[in-house]
Order: C-alpha cells, then sequence, then structure tokens
C-alpha cells in the first residue's frame, strides 16, 4: 500500500471522513474514562470553549486516523472479510486465473526463448507487473477508481462506524442514567443501534465482496487482452 496516496486531492475525503468518524469515537472514549476518574467530559468542554483549537486538532488528526485505518484495512479487512471469502466461493475463477497466466508465461517463454530459465520465469515472475508496460497506468488507475477504491472506503468507514457504535452506546447510557430513563427503554434503544449497525455491516460487506468480485474479473480481462490482442494488433502492422 502506498500511504501517500491517501493524500492526493482525488482521494484525500476517503481517507478524511472515515478518520473523521474514528476521530470522534476516540473522543467519545476518552470522555467516558475521564468522566469515571475525574467526574467531567473533559475533550466535549475543551470543544465548546475552544472550537477554534479543536477544529485545527481534529483536522489533522482525521487525516492521520484515516491512513490508521487504511493500514487496518490492508493488513486484516481485504484478507479475512473479501480475500478469504472469494477464495473459497469463487475456486473455480483462481484455478482458470492460474492456468490462463500460465499459458501467457508459456507463450512468453516460447517467443523469447527462454527454454534455459523457463522454469525460473514461470515460478519467479508475476505475469500482471510483467505486462504493465502494456497495460497502461491510465487503465489500471479507471479500474480501481471504479472498483478498488470504492471498495476501500466502504470497507474503511464500516471500520470507523464499527469502532464509534460502542461509544456511543456507552454515552448514551450516561446521559439517560443522569435523566432517570427506564432500563426497559434503554436495551429497546440499544437494540435498535445494534440492528441498524449489523444491517450497516451485512450491506457493506456485501457490496465491497460484489466489488472485488468485478474487480478480478476486469483486471484478468485486462491482463489477457493487453497481451493477446496487442500482440495481434503487431502482427498485422
Amino acid at each position: 500500500m502506498n500511504l501517500f496516496n491517501a493524500f492526493s486531492f482525488g482521494r484525500l475525503i476517503k481517507t478524511f471522513l472515515p478518520g473523521f468518524l474514528i476521530f470522534f469515537g476516540v473522543c467519545a472514549y476518552i470522555d467516558m474514562f475521564s468522566e469515571v476518574i475525574l467526574g467531567a467530559f473533559i475533550l466535549s468542554n475543551f470543544a465548546f470553549k475552544q472550537p477554534a483549537i479543536f477544529i485545527v486538532i481534529l483536522i489533522p488528526s482525521s487525516i492521520i486516523l484515516g491512513v490508521f485505518s487504511n493500514i487496518v484495512f490492508f493488513t486484516f479487512a481485504t484478507e479475512f472479510i473479501i480475500e478469504k471469502r472469494h477464495r473459497s466461493n469463487e475456486s473455480k475463477f483462481y484455478e482458470f486465473e492460474t492456468n490462463i497466466l500460465d499459458n501467457i508465461k508459456q507463450d512468453i517463454i516460447k517467443n523469447l526463448k527462454f527454454d534455459d530459465i523457463g522454469d525460473g520465469f514461470r515460478d519467479n515472475i508475476d505475469i500482471k507487473a510483467f505486462l504493465l508496460n502494456r497495460i497502461g497506468i491510465e487503465k489500471l488507475a479507471y479500474l480501481k477508481d471504479c472498483y478498488w477504491y470504492y471498495l476501500e472506503f466502504q470497507l474503511n468507514i464500516l471500520l470507523a462506524i464499527d469502532f464509534i457504535v460502542p461509544a456511543i452506546i456507552l454515552y448514551w447510557l450516561k446521559t439517560t442514567n443522569s435523566h432517570g430513563v427506564s432500563l426497559v427503554a434503554n436495551i429497546g434503544i440499544i437494540l435498535i443501534i445494534l440492528v441498524l449497525t449489523s444491517s450497516i455491516n451485512v450491506l457493506f460487506i456485501n457490496s465491497a465482496r460484489k466489488n472485488f468480485y468485478y474487480y478480478k474479473r476486469k483486471y484478468l480481462s485486462l491482463v489477457v487482452g493487453s497481451y493477446y490482442f496487442l500482440d495481434s494488433k503487431n502482427e498485422t502492422t
């Protein structure tokens, strides 16, 4: 992952929004502890008394936390939420992908007379990277903008929502307890929050998995087309 991609103009908002939610989640958790220990919401009081300073702190902190969310996304979320599920459900696709990429490697070995190093080429060369000079950065950027970056944004927002929901519940219980709200009403509100959060999780994860499904197929099609059709064009000119 290139962390500096998060700061490009076109993708800054995708880093900032998840970080923005996480920032308020962190503030809420700190306030919960400070209220228990010191009897006051330190950060909330500071935000109301010094809004300009709070905003100055909020913006860079949201970006930093957004980058941290990206790290968590690339380290854990894609493998366990997206890729692992995709591999188990789409075993035929991965078998087909392996076969067709092996065929391209065999074709390259034959055309470039790599017989002496054929095994090394086959085992050590990433054919998708090998063909980047033909595919073109603008085509990869188009695919990522259509599928991958939207997938990244979905899961980053989801991680932020899941992080902030417990803080919302704790804050709700604290404020309603001081106002004498009944236990039944509190349980009902909490159940509604949990149901909504679960529904958002299911919706976002399913949407992200569909994006990954189409991204993998579009990318493989781009790789195969860039190799075979460009060869055919060159032979006829």
